[in-house]
């Protein structure tokens, strides 16, 4: 696997298509979410995506948040036909040392589907909050310190 975490302005065309591509095909097409996908924050964020060749398979973004060392991580995906293979796992591996070497201190937040909550529990994630929904879905928020 091929990691690369880049900017929106390092990500060729071809990333670029591949991402929104798998996003809509995870989110709107199999989880039949309705929403808007480009919402302006692809722009500001890190883009980290692991790769086989030229064929995307896992992905997600950090957006830097309002405070000096504070990130949301999201649209966190495994492209269907590469699932359960521990992709997922390898993703957030990738996610937790790079963030760490990238941007060094920081605290991560993301909202977490529920039933992903013990999934990102195992790297050390914790659940803030009630649930809530969230495009009809039941998420949680969690959150991790990086560095020390």
């Amino acid at each position: 696997m091929e990691w690369r975490w880049q900017t929106m302005e390092t990500l060729s065309k071809r990333e670029l298509y591949a991402i929104l591509k798998a996003r809509q095909e995870v989110f709107v097409v199999d989880q039949k979410i309705r929403y808007v996908d480009a919402d302006g924050k692809d722009f500001q964020s890190y883009h980290l995506s692991g790769w086989k060749g030229e064929e995307l398979v896992a992905y997600l973004r950090v957006i830097p948040g309002n405070t000096a060392g504070t990130y949301k991580i999201g649209r966190v995906l495994t492209r269907l036909d590469f699932r359960g293979q521990g992709h997922g796992e390898a993703l957030m591996h990738e996610l937790l040392q790079l963030a760490a070497r990238e941007l060094g201190r920081c605290h991560l937040t993301m909202a977490a589907q529920l039933y992903l909550e013990k999934f990102y529990q195992k790297f050390g994630f914790v659940s803030e909050g009630a649930v809530f929904l969230e495009e009809g879905i039941q998420h949680i928020t969690m959150s991790r310190d990086l560095g020390a």
